[in-house]
């Protein structure tokens, strides 16, 4: 039960306590869809939540979590909070990417095998939508009224 302020998140073991899971009328916990990592390359056997407003209001987390295990493989403290799933980029070679956008209109590019911002850009207002990747290309569109196209070298 999620219910009330505080809610957690057990995945074979390994647990995380979503404090603050609802806050002035704005949900925070998980609100978008996990990233699964696609077989044969780096994030294979990973399974990827954005967490908002958590442990408060402004910050969220992202976690890569074992299939098998349910262990924490890594988990990366966010300044802003994201509503938005991650995506992901890969190269012919199998390196992952992950796309994550935020709560103030940043984009950022993840090392997918260790949550390490590679790269971050500004795209000037929240970003509540999902990002769409399309080979080397990711799709970003903002609550201030704007789509991009970002080509990933």
């Amino acid at each position: 039960n999620c219910a009330g302020t505080h809610a957690a998140i057990n995945a074979g073991g390994s647990s995380i306590t979503l404090a603050n899971a609802n806050i002035s009328g704005v949900s925070g916990g998980v609100q978008s869809s996990p990233l699964l990592g696609k077989e044969g390359t780096e994030l294979e056997g990973l399974i990827i939540y954005t967490i908002a407003r958590t442990p408060n209001s402004w910050n969220g987390l992202i976690v890569a979590f074992d299939t098998e295990t349910g262990d924490i493989v890594w988990e990366k403290s966010m300044e802003k909070y994201t509503w938005s799933s991650p995506a992901a980029v890969y190269t012919d070679e199998g390196e992952a990417y992950i796309v994550l956008c935020d709560s103030v209109g940043n984009l950022s590019l993840l090392e997918g095998s260790t949550g390490d911002t590679l790269s971050a850009m500004s795209m000037g207002s929240n970003i509540e939508a999902s990002p769409a990747v399309f080979e080397d290309t990711i799709v970003i569109g903002s609550r201030g009224g704007r789509i991009c196209g970002i080509q990933v070298s």
